[in-house]
């Protein structure tokens, strides 16, 4: 039996009425286990049950919230009108009860949801966008809030796309992006990057007219600047990590046979190459191999590799190698070479010519042999 019409099999009452009680609980049997159509003869090969009519609807049970919230064990799916609530009610396993909200989308729409789950949810299969917002007035494409411990925007990128891609058009003056804290007691930063992957955590291409890279303020009023160019201007000055201004100089052999400490002078071979220094009271000396510049100068761009290159500090506090050569050091004391190539000593002032200083011991060194000082080094 493929299907049973019910308006046929009860359309003759008085049929029924000669049929003996156990036939019928016979044919109901059999009607149970079929495909049922009422309204129609022919019920859809995909419904179990298919009611068709153009003047009349299907109730299903009408419930209070507190009595749908009191059904014992409710099975996953099953259906409900809530009278207080006025909608559709279905229960889903691991949920709960959940609202079948009959809004229309329609503008302006808005909707309150109380679930684990997405309130709103998009998906795109395609190659098109999943939310495309305009705002063609004075207000925002998107305001997004969080009022709790969650974020306001959550946004993955598992593909090669972008998660988040912000663009101003050709004929806007606003911003691609922007992010303001208004609170004035959270400790929080207004914007947080963190990255675990190979490429730049931040990655910025100027390629308007404009003459900046970055501005930074302080109530309105400029202190730090990052021209296109690459130049930095700080209106606070900088502070930073290392002791010494050095400058990054080609050597004569190979990097490997110097270390820091150093004392280096020109190479009077080849054109702007240094050499360790070789012989007392050299006036070819002009530095130290730095440990740990707070500032590397260099003629080369900034993505030049310098691994070929010494930085030699100029000016600043270095750490140097030194003998005893020139007798006990004391702070304070004139440095020159020593005869030990890039060694320095302690100078006899009597003895000292011009450009033959190397700068002023800031420690004390009596041990024998070869030791390394804190040197303030400026060459004279």
């Amino acid at each position: 039996m493929n299907g049973i019409s019910v308006s046929k099999v009860f359309s003759s009452r008085s049929k029924w009425n000669a049929v003996p009680l156990t036939a019928l609980f016979a044919f109901i049997g059999i009607v149970a286990e079929a495909q049922v159509g009422i309204g129609t003869t022919v019920p859809d090969a995909s419904a179990q049950l298919d009611v068709k009519s153009d003047k009349k609807g299907v109730l299903v049970p009408r419930l209070t919230t507190v009595q749908r919230t009191a059904i014992q064990a409710p099975a996953d799916g099953l259906l409900v009108y809530d009278t207080n609530a006025k909608g559709f009610w279905y229960f889903k396993s691991g949920t709960g009860w959940v609202a079948i909200n009959n809004a229309t989308l329609a503008l302006p729409y808005t909707g309150t949801g109380n679930t684990s789950d997405p309130s709103f949810l998009m998906k795109n299969q395609g190659a098109g966008h999943a939310l495309v917002a305009t705002a063609e007035g004075t207000g925002d494409g998107i305001i997004a809030n969080a009022l709790g411990h969650g974020n306001a925007v959550t946004a993955t990128a598992y593909g090669n796309g972008h998660a988040i891609f912000g663009y101003n058009s050709f004929s806007g003056i606003g911003g691609a992006a922007r992010f303001v804290n208004f609170n004035t007691s959270t400790p929080n930063p207004v914007l947080t990057l963190s990255n675990a992957g190979l490429g730049a955590t931040i990655y910025a291409d100027h390629t308007g007219a404009g003459a900046n890279h970055a501005i930074f303020q302080n109530s309105g009023v400029n202190v730090v600047r990052i021209s296109k160019t690459g130049a930095g201007f700080f209106n606070g000055g900088i502070q930073n990590n290392g002791a010494d201004i050095a400058e990054s100089f080609d050597v004569m052999r190979e990097v490997s046979d110097y270390e820091p400490g150093d004392v280096l002078s020109i190479a009077t071979s080849r054109d702007r190459t240094i050499e360790k220094s070789a012989g007392a009271y050299s006036d070819l000396v002009l530095g130290v191999y730095a440990t740990k510049p707070g500032v590397l100068l260099t003629e080369e761009n900034i993505d030049s590799d310098l691994t070929g290159k010494v930085p030699m500090g100029v000016v600043g506090v270095i750490p140097t190698k030194v003998c005893g050569e020139g007798g006990v050091i004391r702070r304070g004391d004139l440095l020159v070479t020593s005869s030990i190539p890039g060694v320095a000593m302690k100078a006899d002032k009597s003895r000292v010519q011009a450009g033959q200083v190397l700068g002023k011991a800031l420690q004390n060194f009596d041990g024998g042999g070869v030791g390394k000082i804190n040197v303030f080094v400026n060459v004279k």
